[in-house]
């Protein structure tokens, strides 16, 4: 720590590393300088890149006040281990042409262009001090959960940003990659109601009612949009502008997609949708280093009435998932030019482009701003993700988050397992059927790249020992030293009892993994035992999320039943 703070001469910085407290875990998965190199015929390319980026530092220019428009963290080039670094020659030539404001860091574009992530020294009291500032302003708090892993999307200290005084709108995210598990509506519900269903049910297994004002459940997709209008209906139509609104959740949970969703939508003031980058997005736990904001629209009724006769012509926002526009930019211009001056007229929600006039804008060391943005009373934040140590994402390399995040649905793939068989899903989890009457089903909603293993217990141990850390098990995988330090599979053992084989009874949750929906006969009771990595994140869940989707498997195949695909692709269209 006295190493870093001898690089820290912002008064800023140096406040955050010395009076912040120890709340949060730190994160300890990111990869070194060196691992960051591909190992093909573009390493002498990609070295090029790399010393483009982070080579030229300059300890004697002092740390700017200028946020990264991608992570939030201070622009400088004093380090290229400390968050916001980007090359001195880039820092002075940006700070001459007054263009700093729009710049991001060589982390976040390293992230985005190249989908590599570097390694910073960002210390767990710097994410504890920018949570704590939360606790004494009022504002709305929007608490987002990952879908795949609902229960362990809840972070300690939460109760430090949410209480009884501020109101919680709970919004589960990655929509997109569950499946309708009864395309035929057999059954009643409609899917987004059990899913709805599930995170109610985990709310109250917290108490969440007891302890925050909770004034609004959604369900969300940042990356199609679904459900982003109702989403900004509920913020315009009760939280209207009555302070800021700050996205908080643990890492990877997807507030930094749905900020980028919101920062394209009506929720956004008109004229600074040109003068915001977006949020930098990546299967990497932890990219937001420090707060990034956008400015509120204040909108008026006749405003308002404009955007309710938008979303009742268009119903695509309804079906599939759609955030359109109600209030476009008449001349959309070039976030860096330097002279030109900006009319801005709330009424209809617009701006055009004119000559430079100082009147209009208001000169600051990165160039001129519009001052039509310093009107704006109210903003909404993306704050840094919590790292929850119930979690296994945060124990993997950046070589493995692909294979677990970089996928597309969760398509349920079933299984038959007898007593005294075991399922292995990659090498970071496993159920054992330990105890039964008959042969039962179990389905799989996790990665399609993660690699399944049904066999007897026995066998499943032997594979297990040759192939962990190889391909074959997708996960995990890496030299021996990463394989040491993630925790050995710690089993729980569960009990349950089934109703039919047309409705799965409980899901076993397996961390970041995925979860296995569990599918008994009538009135059957079976033991199982799952294991994760220490046993962390691992319950069970009931009623079951994604309860018929055991009625889509296809033809059988040893133990195995053939996935659907043509099912949902049907239905997706």
């Amino acid at each position: 720590m006295s190493e870093l703070q001898d690089n820290v001469e912002n008064s800023q910085e140096r406040d955050i590393l010395q009076n912040a407290g120890d709340v949060f875990q730190s994160q300890t998965h990111f990869a070194k300088t060196q691992d960051i190199i591909p190992k093909d015929d573009t390493v002498d390319k990609a070295e090029a890149i790399y010393k483009s980026l982070f080579e030229k530092e300059n300890p004697a220019i002092p740390i700017s006040e200028i946020p990264c428009q991608g992570c939030g963290a201070l622009l400088h080039c004093k380090d290229p281990h400390l968050p916001g670094f980007i090359s001195s020659e880039v820092f002075e030539q940006k700070s001459k042409g007054r263009k700093l404001t729009f710049t991001q860091c060589a982390r976040c574009q390293l992230i985005k262009e190249y989908n590599i992530l570097h390694d910073v020294g960002v210390p767990a009291e710097q994410y504890a001090k920018i949570i704590n500032e939360l606790r004494d302003k009022h504002g709305l708090i929007v608490l987002v959960i990952d879908l795949t892993d609902i229960k362990n999307s809840i972070f300690k200290g939460l109760e430090m940003v949410a209480t009884k005084r501020r109101p919680l709108y709970i919004i589960g995210t990655k929509l997109d990659l569950l499946i309708n598990d009864d395309l035929h509506k057999q059954f009643g519900a409609y899917y987004l109601n059990r899913i709805n269903d599930a995170i109610v049910s985990t709310i109250k297994d917290y108490k969440f009612s007891q302890k925050f004002n909770i004034k609004y459940i959604g369900l969300v997709s940042g990356k199609t949009g679904f459900g982003i209008e109702e989403l900004i209906n509920q913020i315009l139509n009760k939280w209207q502008r009555k302070g800021d609104i700050y996205l908080a959740g643990s890492t990877n949970s997807g507030k930094s997609t749905l900020f980028n969703a919101l920062l394209r939508s009506d929720l956004c003031a008109v004229l600074a949708k040109q003068f915001t980058n977006e949020a930098t997005t990546s299967m990497f736990p932890g990219t937001t280093l420090n707060m990034v904001k956008f400015p509120l629209v204040n909108l008026t009724p006749k405003m308002l009435a404009e955007r309710t006769k938008r979303l009742i012509q268009d119903r695509k926002y309804r079906e599939k998932g759609h955030i359109g526009e109600t209030f476009v930019p008449k001349d959309r211009v070039e976030m860096e030019s330097d002279l030109v001056s900006y009319e801005f007229n709330e009424d209809v929600g617009s701006y055009k482009e004119g000559a430079y006039d100082k009147e209009s804008v208001r000169e600051t060391d990165q160039g001129p701003y519009p001052k039509a943005m310093d009107t704006y009373g109210y903003w909404l934040y993306d704050t840094p993700g919590i790292i929850n140590p119930q979690q296994v994402v945060n124990l993997l390399s950046q070589d493995e988050l692909p294979i677990l995040l970089k996928c597309g649905s969760y398509l349920p793939r079933t299984f038959v397992l007898r007593p005294g068989d075991a399922l292995l899903v990659s090498g970071l989890a496993r159920i054992d059927y330990v105890e039964g009457p008959a042969a039962i089903y179990f389905t799989v909603f996790s990665s399609p790249k993660l690699r399944c293993y049904v066999n007897t217990q026995y066998n499943t141990d032997k594979y297990y020992r040759r192939c962990y850390g190889q391909p074959s098990l997708s996960l995990p995988i890496g030299d021996q030293a990463h394989l040491d330090r993630i925790p050995s599979l710690v089993g729980r053992d569960f009990n349950l009892t089934a109703k039919t084989f047309k409705e799965s009874a409980a899901d076993i949750c397996l961390s970041s993994i995925g979860w296995v929906a569990v599918t008994p006969g009538r009135n059957m009771k079976v033991k199982l035992r799952a294991y994760t990595p220490g046993g962390t994140g691992c319950h069970t869940r009931m009623p079951s999320m994604m309860r018929f989707a055991v009625n889509q498997r296809g033809k059988k195949k040893g133990r195995a039943f053939e996935v659907r695909r043509d099912l949902y692709e049907k239905n997706k269209k």
